[in-house]
């Protein structure tokens, strides 16, 4: 008989599977290392992760802690940035004192890359209570606060206090504990890294007794983790009350021993499989032009897709000028003129056509159709390209363009500063301003070159990896450019049978 494939209405042999025993429950993991972080001080977090008898779950558990303004006596205050990464430079993975996984740049790539790219209008509502996102609330005030009318204007017409979803907080949003006790802000984020990110649970009893996962979180500077009305001359900003929330199901003997049979049918290893990043960067000087080769030395059997995005540290344009402390130093980001680029692996490049970016223009239509060629890659690079917002709340208004003068007039290219009408103007968002975030995407499936090839191998034959940017005439602006790249690659980790873990790449 002819083999057919049945509907599901009538394929009788396809039937639920029997429920495995389980008991879920959740427990907070705390740091081990100190009750109070800051970046001028204790600046790292260690959590370790483990249990004898019970699953982690890590989609549904998160990391939450609570952050205040530490400038007591200062005067300063704060609004945060757009994502409560911004906290984290650096986030690490680790047993035994071996680096499973590592994160840099952490935070950049969180605010100028995954947040604006990744969570669209509706999802800024609920980061408005997770992540302290500005969300239909007003101008400095709380996130419970009504918005103030002024008589005689109809309701979302009064100037400075109309709800926005798109704009940062207010720079006077956390003000010092001293000055208003209790002025804090409490955030529950899911952790980030490889095995935190996949589907499947972690079986933390397969680990050796006394070698934990540590999980690691390195504080970014003050100056660049939150947008301040004026700098700060203390330690800035404290972590406290952080802790893990852990989704832990407790699963009997028998599929414990489950675990372990497939474990040695395996080889001795129990393999999941997920994603990993490194992330590299250099600089292009203010006055170089024409093709630009910034190295990205990733050496791994599956490099997935690419990102980068292209920012200022040079603050000196600004009028005051003001300092990196008060901009939005993480999330802004820019073109640097670029006209295309492409990746180059070995001797081969991908896409074949480069990519093409606005460069310097002045008309707005031609800037508008190249910038959008590159929202397409974006979205492609992160597999989205079918979704209803394939790119978040990237929109016209907050990508390559600027505060002052942006898009068309040729400002969006990351500076900070510039000179208009003679006079020096601030291009970099402050406090309450609008979002505006340039992050650029390579996919490196869609142009596979043959039909078995997943991602691209730059391992085997120890190919360089580079990213070949072509810049306009007259250099990225009127600042030099930095660009952080980040290579998002295939990472396999293994729980070992001695109860060590290892991993792929």
């Amino acid at each position: 008989m002819e083999d057919r494939s049945l509907p599901a209405s009538i394929n009788y042999g396809a039937v639920l599977p029997q429920a495995v025993p389980a008991i879920q429950h959740r427990r907070k993991y705390y740091p081990n290392n100190g009750l109070a972080f800051s970046p001028g001080g204790n600046n790292q977090i260690r959590i370790e992760i483990s249990s004898p008898s019970a699953l982690l779950d890590p989609k549904n558990s998160y990391l939450s802690f609570e952050v205040v303004n530490a400038e007591a006596g200062g005067g300063a205050t704060f609004g945060f940035e757009n994502s409560p990464y911004s906290f984290f430079n650096r986030l690490t993975l680790e047993q035994g004192g071996k680096v499973l996984c590592r994160w840099d740049e952490l935070s950049r790539y969180c605010c100028a890359v995954i947040n604006p790219a990744q969570t669209n209008i509706n999802g800024r509502g609920f980061d408005s209570l997770t992540e302290g996102a500005r969300g239909y609330n007003a101008d400095g005030a709380g996130n419970n606060a009504p918005e103030v009318v002024p008589a005689g204007l109809p309701a979302g017409t009064s100037p400075g206090t109309a709800y926005l979803n798109l704009n940062h907080n207010s720079d006077a949003l956390i003000p010092p504990l001293a000055g208003a006790p209790g002025a804090s802000k409490k955030f529950a984020v899911p952790l980030l890294g490889g095995l935190f990110t996949q589907e499947k649970m972690l079986p933390l009893p397969l680990l050796k007794p006394g070698q934990p996962l540590v999980v690691t979180l390195t504080l970014e500077v003050a100056e660049r983790a939150v947008i301040w009305n004026a700098p700060p001359v203390g330690n800035g900003y404290e972590i406290r009350n952080v802790y893990y929330a852990a989704s832990l199901v407790e699963v009997g003997r028998d599929v414990l021993d489950q675990f372990r049979m497939v474990q040695q049918n395996m080889g001795g290893s129990l393999v999941i499989s997920s994603h990993d990043m490194d992330n590299n960067s250099d600089t292009i000087a203010a006055a170089q032009s024409g093709e630009q080769v910034i190295r990205c030395p990733s050496r791994h059997k599956s490099l997935k897709s690419l990102f980068w995005t292209a920012h200022s540290e040079n603050y000196a344009g600004t009028l005051g000028p003001i300092t990196q402390a008060e901009a939005s130093s993480l999330t802004y980001c820019g073109s640097a003129n670029v006209t295309e680029y492409q990746l180059k692996v070995g001797a081969v490049v991908y896409p074949p056509t480069a990519i093409r970016a606005p460069g310097v223009t002045t008309g707005a239509n031609d800037y508008d159709k190249k910038r959008s060629e590159c929202l397409m890659e974006l979205a492609k690079a992160f597999g989205s390209l079918g979704w209803t917002s394939p790119t978040g709340y990237l929109h016209t208004a907050g990508y390559m363009t600027s505060i002052l003068n942006g898009g068309p007039n040729g400002n969006g290219n990351g500076d900070n500063g510039a000179l208009i009408g003679g006079f020096p103007a601030t291009l970099v968002p402050q406090g309450s301003q609008a979002i505006i975030a340039t992050p650029f995407g390579i996919d490196l499936e869609s142009f596979q070159r043959t039909a078995i090839e997943s991602g691209v191998d730059s391992e085997t034959l120890a190919e360089a990896v580079n990213l070949v940017l072509t810049v306009d005439a007259g250099g990225v602006g009127n600042e030099d450019k930095n660009i952080n790249v980040w290579s998002l690659y295939d990472q396999h980790y293994y729980f070992k049978s001695d109860g060590m873990m290892d991993v792929s790449n």
